[in-house]
């Protein structure tokens, strides 16, 4: 287990996020990015460092985070209670808070609408949205399945994670229950990012095969900020955040 914790590459804040990023910046195409891990580990956080990043590298770019949990949020913009505010923003940045500053069930985050505001935008405008979602399972109506719209078969946030790309669409999402989140998330991702975790947690990314035994031991070792970039058909990467 030492000459692979040795062996593995690791690699800066900065290249994680590049990497993260290449499709949007080089090709205007959307990309998808999964962060998955116990809560503690930072995960909000580097999924938040990335949407500055994304500000700070892309000229025109519309950024929409999703945070119902967190007392302080990290994501930039002008946060708002409701999705339907979205569209009286001025700028080009805002954060969905809902209850975690209104403290009213009756604001929880309509992932189906938001999806099909999300895909309006990218279309009307022809400008690539950026949507990161802090918190995936949120947007699932049970185990492994999304939620749908009433009256509609098919999910809006699927279409979004299959279709979305071409028009500049990017989906950057967190989760801490791995096995309670549809496995098109897994599937679709360009790059998953798996912070410290053991246990059932582990043994289900095994067999979906985004690591292996020997990856599990290293994931062992981790504290607060570490985690692996997995992209697929590439050697894994080790990356340290300060958080």
């Amino acid at each position: 287990m030492e000459n692979r914790y040795h062996q593995m590459d690791q690699i800066s804040e900065d290249e994680c996020l590049a990497d993260i990023a290449k499709s949007l910046i080089t090709k205007k195409e959307g990309f998808r990015q999964l962060w998955v891990g116990y809560t503690g580990y930072g995960k909000t956080v580097c999924n938040a460092k990335l949407a500055h990043y994304l500000i700070d590298n892309v000229r025109k770019l519309f950024v929409i985070s999703t945070d119902q949990k967190n007392k302080e949020v990290l994501y930039p913009g002008e946060q708002v209670v409701l999705q339907t505010q979205i569209a009286k923003i001025e700028g080009q940045e805002v954060v969905i808070r809902g209850p975690a500053i209104s403290h009213a069930a009756d604001d929880e985050i309509d992932f189906e609408e938001l999806a099909k505001q999300v895909w309006d935008m990218a279309r009307v405008t022809e400008v690539p949205v950026a949507l990161f979602v802090d918190e995936l399972f949120d947007a699932c109506s049970a185990s492994q399945q999304w939620a749908t719209h009433k009256g509609e078969r098919k999910s809006r946030m699927e279409r979004l994670y299959r279709q979305g790309r071409v028009m500049g669409i990017s989906i950057s999402a967190t989760t801490q229950v791995p096995q309670e989140i549809p496995r098109l998330a897994y599937a679709m991702s360009d790059t998953v990012c798996i912070f410290r975790m053991d246990g059932r947690e582990i043994e289900y990314l095994r067999r979906l095969g985004v690591i292996e035994d020997s990856d599990a031991e290293v994931l062992l070792n981790f504290t607060v900020g570490d985690f692996l970039l997995c992209r697929k058909g590439h050697p894994k990467k080790q990356c340290r955040f300060s958080l």
